[in-house]
């Protein structure tokens, strides 16, 4: 594994968990942090 898939792989262990003890139930509030995950500045 490269450093860049090794960054990769990192940053999606954490996005999952972090996302993992959350359930946001409002869909205008899961939209817009869905989009800041898919946008890839957290």
């Amino acid at each position: 594994m490269n450093v860049f898939e090794l960054d990769a792989d990192l940053i999606g262990r954490y996005e999952r968990f972090a996302r993992s003890f959350t359930s946001i139930r409002a869909n205008d509030l899961r939209e817009q942090v869905d989009a800041i995950y898919e946008s890839g500045k957290f």
